[in-house]
């Protein structure tokens, strides 16, 4: 039987509150914008969990890193990003997907894409992977002040 996760990522998760078939929607109901199915998915499973000290999964950042939206959304054309937690991976940044589910990784400075799903993102910012060479970046100008 194929598992969802790695054992070392299931363990981190499990060790934050996280159990398979876990739905919340506390998070959701925080939130201060409209959110496609792929980020309820993902916030109803892991909404309010910090993981690690990697993954914050709750309203209030997401609330505060929405502000992005529409710069990330032009520069990248990538129209339906969406925050759906912050992360500590290069730096302080957040963790995005578009409505197919892919996922996505900013800072100020760098828009990545960092997995065709949720799975592949956890496992790499989680337990502090590399990501791919080959993935898309972007590279994003200074905000205008």
């Amino acid at each position: 039987m194929k598992h969802r996760f790695s054992p070392e990522l299931e363990y981190k998760l499990e060790k934050s509150g996280w159990y398979a078939g876990r739905e919340t929607d506390a998070e959701l109901k925080l939130l201060h914008f409209p959110m496609h199915k792929a980020g309820e998915r993902f916030l109803t499973e892991f909404g309010g969990l910090t993981i690690g000290s990697q993954l914050f999964c709750n309203a209030y950042y997401v609330n505060a890193h929405y502000e992005h939206h529409e710069r990330l959304a032009v520069l990248s054309g990538l129209p339906n990003l969406l925050p759906v937690a912050a992360t500590w991976y290069w730096g302080e940044g957040s963790l995005w997907l578009d409505a197919t589910g892919r996922a996505y990784l900013t800072d100020d400075y760098e828009l990545a894409f960092v997995g065709k799903t949720v799975e592949e993102a956890l496992e790499l910012l989680i337990l502090g992977k590399e990501i791919p060479a080959h993935y898309r970046r972007w590279d994003l100008p200074p905000r205008e002040m």
